[in-house]
């Protein structure tokens, strides 16, 4: 018994010496090839860089969180046909798995596949159903024409780079063309895809409903609004006719007067159901507006105000009341007074314009969508002119807490073309790109030295953070521009070249400039 302890204990060491030793290391995966933030065409490889002290099993490779393929053996690499995918980013990453079932996902990385320059999608006749033939080029960043394209109506289709393009750039130009007026959107990731739409609902302009207003007892007042959803008429210091024709497009109608008049304050009256024809308004019992007062934080040099109402909440695409509008070119204010109808909107629109100083070549802007503001907040940046020749226009600016900068050129004359650009807070500089010999040959009297700049805007956004963000929410989202922007505010500068240039009396920009952001 006593020569059987030894011998035991003899067997146990070696049991306990064979058993194996658990791997729990997991592998060393990355991917190599190709780089974060590339731009990829055609059919491409996959490399990874992997490592494991035991040795590796396989290693899946993903695209946008889909298996794409699994390779078992050395090198760890798969080919990716990028003509499959859709132009624009996307994202790749990879997974080692050891011989011991260990597991490692490797950090993602984002490509833009660029089979195609650009993918362009209109939609909602944003040409217009009689605009006839719609241009869209593609240019690199020093103006020079990479692609051309031409459709009518409503159409998709993908810009291809042209078979001598030895290298895809990393970024564009995209300017589209209707009816002779252009717009560039600089500094964009080639392989981008749009859709170019028309989210303002409208009426049909081409078939107005009229009606004549005979008003008795009208207040003595200087100035009036009448207003429909689609239509208004104003005047700050004329009188309102006696009979009164006006043009609105839906039947029946409710319509919103005010008067400036001069006994009490602005007053107000609604006329409801109008559905054309002769009516007989008595206005000797007018109600008086409410009235928020809007500190300037400082003095200004002349005004314009507008005031709209929404009728219908978390809706503004559907119509808008014009309910109040003035200037004063001449006083120099430190406040602005807006009057609107009591308890009748729960959104409403604030647009101001103003000088800070007697210098009628720059003015601010905001507008605000909501409740009425009571202080007007000036964007935190200022800006100079450089250059302003078709082929160097350079500005410097006081800062960069601002999304996006617009210039406004036109061709002047007989034949008169404008030519709007967007870029990001830093492109300070550009040319504007060479025409292409589509545009040359429809538009024949189109001539680049002819173009003079007419101003240039730096433009912030509250709830956006970034050009990115704007481009995103313009063509890449179905929400209608007005319904994610509350807050818009600029700085804006005319360039003097000999033109008259007060902005307030020579230029009624309000509507047009602001929705053109999301007409564009």
């Amino acid at each position: 018994m006593k020569k059987l302890y030894p011998l035991l204990s003899v067997l146990f060491l070696i049991y306990w010496g064979c058993e194996e030793e658990v791997d729990t290391t997991p592998p060393d995966i990355s991917i190599a090839s190709p780089v974060d933030g590339a731009i990829v065409s055609d059919t491409i490889t996959i490399k990874t860089v992997v490592a494991d002290n035991d040795g590796i099993n396989n290693v899946e490779f993903y695209l946008d969180g889909d298996l794409l393929a699994t390779v078992s053996e050395e090198p760890f690499q798969t080919e990716w046909n990028t003509s499959e995918s859709s132009n624009g980013e996307h994202t790749l990453q990879c997974k080692a798995v050891d011989n011991s079932d260990n597991e490692t996902l490797s950090e993602s990385i984002q490509v833009t596949v660029a089979n195609a320059l650009f993918t362009a999608n209109f939609t909602n006749d944003w040409l217009c159903a009689d605009c006839g033939e719609g241009i869209i080029f593609i240019s690199d960043m020093d103006g020079n024409v990479l692609a051309e394209a031409t459709w009518t109506g409503n159409a998709s289709f993908e810009i291809e780079a042209p078979e001598d393009l030895t290298e895809f750039p990393e970024r564009v130009s995209v300017t589209t063309v209707r009816q002779g007026g252009l717009t560039t959107n600089l500094d964009i990731p080639v392989g981008s895809s749009w859709t170019w739409g028309d989210y303002y609902l409208s009426p049909d302009y081409d078939n107005p409903i009229n009606v004549e207003f005979g008003f008795q007892n009208i207040p003595d007042h200087a100035g009036y609004v009448l207003s429909s959803l689609w239509s208004s008429y104003v005047s700050n210091s004329g009188i309102i006719y006696r009979p009164y024709s006006f043009d609105f497009y839906e039947s029946p109608m409710d319509i919103y007067l005010k008067l400036n008049t001069a006994d009490s304050g602005p007053k107000y009256l609604w006329i409801n159901d109008i559905t054309g024809g002769y009516y007989q308004i008595n206005l000797s019992n007018m109600s008086e507006t409410e009235s928020q007062t809007i500190d300037l934080q400082g003095n200004s040099v002349g005004f314009r105000k507008y005031l709209y109402g929404y009728p219908t909440p978390g809706s503004r695409n559907t119509g808008r009341y014009r309910l109040d509008y003035g200037y004063d070119y001449d006083s120099t204010v430190a406040e602005i007074k807006v009057y609107y109808p009591l308890s009748t909107f729960s959104d409403y629109r604030t647009s101001l314009y103003f000088y800070d100083s007697d210098n009628t070549n720059d003015y601010w802007y905001q507008s605000v969508y909501g409740d009425i503001p009571n202080t007007f907040d000036k964007i935190d940046a200022d800006f100079d002119f450089i250059s302003t020749t078709p082929t160097n226009f350079q500005i410097s600016t006081t800062s960069s807490n601002f999304d996006q900068i617009s210039s406004w050129w036109t061709q002047s004359g007989d034949n008169y073309y404008s030519w709007y650009f967007y870029g990001p807070n830093d492109l300070t500089s550009y040319s504007l790109p060479n025409l292409p010999n589509s545009v040359l040959n429809k538009y024949s009297d189109i001539e680049m030295q002819l173009f003079e700049l007419s101003y240039t805007d730096l433009i912030d956004y509250s709830e956006l953070d970034s050009f990115e963000n704007i481009l995103d929410i313009l063509f890449n989202s179905s929400d209608y521009f007005y319904n994610v922007v509350n807050d818009f505010r600029s700085r804006l500068k005319y360039y003097d070249s000999g033109r008259s240039t007060n902005l307030l009396q020579d230029y009624e920009m309000e509507d047009e400039y602001f929705e053109m952001q999301q007409h564009r």
